[in-house]
């Protein structure tokens, strides 16, 4: 079972159905390349879960976040539960995500396809250093907020900083952030960064609803970066994925903004 989203996604990439996800209909929606060949029980909020039904089920192991102690001590009486590490604030996001995944391998070796764990190593490893050559190219990768007033932006410990980092670019953000590696700005802010380009992150609704209220915005236009037109809106993705989500972010950043985009 999985209560834990990137724990979820990296399963069901390796082959392995879960018998369960927390908020099964959240993680579709969030994941939306994410298509179960197979049927999941929905195990309801990811903060607190259906502990009757957990145990009715009966999981060989559960998998939940760092951040969720709450749901860990519930279930820990049920079953075997191992934390997802991906963003539990220690070292680099993408490099443990490779390593989570080797791990769930290893946890169902049998249940796994070793195939579809080679193949996203293998895509893992081509794009490792690509877009050197055009390392001086910057960065920014935003998260806006729905109100289009603020935004997340990713430093060089969060996913998207390492994903920037390991295809050969670099990152524009290099002031603080937090424990997952953003810091959260105002819009305003924008107009300070040199950046050669900006790439927002599609998160839906939100997203949408963020670029309808900028597109009438002085701010946002007055972006040396959106004024030249290099503003790029990713796939949709969650920014709380596994190992398969970091890959095809970077195949997509490769691809959009590989030539000096």
């Amino acid at each position: 079972m999985a209560i834990d989203w990137a724990a979820a996604e990296t399963l069901l990439a390796l082959g392995i159905c879960p018998i369960g996800i927390a908020d099964l209909g959240g993680f579709l929606r969030s994941f939306p390349g994410t298509l179960p060949a197979c049927s999941i029980a929905d195990l309801g909020s990811t903060w607190e879960p259906n502990l009757e039904l957990i145990d009715r089920m009966g999981p060989a192991l559960i998998y939940i976040s760092p951040w969720n102690a709450l749901a860990q001590a519930a279930v820990e009486d049920i079953a075997p539960v191992r934390i997802s590490p991906i963003y539990a604030g220690k070292g680099r996001p993408l490099e443990t995500a490779r390593s989570f995944a080797e791990q769930i391998h290893s946890d169902f070796p049998q249940a796994s396809d070793p195939g579809a764990l080679a193949a996203l190593e293998n895509r893992h490893d081509r794009l490792r250093g690509v877009c050197a050559e055009t390392r001086e190219q910057l960065v920014l990768i935003v998260n806006l907020h729905g109100s289009g007033r603020f935004a997340n932006v990713y430093g060089g410990s969060s996913m998207a900083g390492n994903v920037l980092e390991h295809i050969g670019m670099q990152n524009a953000w290099t002031e603080r952030t937090n424990g997952f590696g953003f810091a959260r700005i105002g819009i305003e802010r924008l107009v300070e960064i040199k950046a050669a380009s900006i790439v927002v992150i599609d998160q839906g609704e939100q997203t949408a609803r963020a670029l309808r209220i900028l597109d009438a915005s002085a701010i946002w236009k007055a972006v040396p970066v959106v004024r030249s037109g290099k503003t790029h809106l990713s796939p949709p993705l969650s920014i709380f994925g596994g190992l398969a989500t970091a890959v095809n972010f970077a195949e997509w950043l490769v691809g959009a903004l590989g030539r000096g985009g």
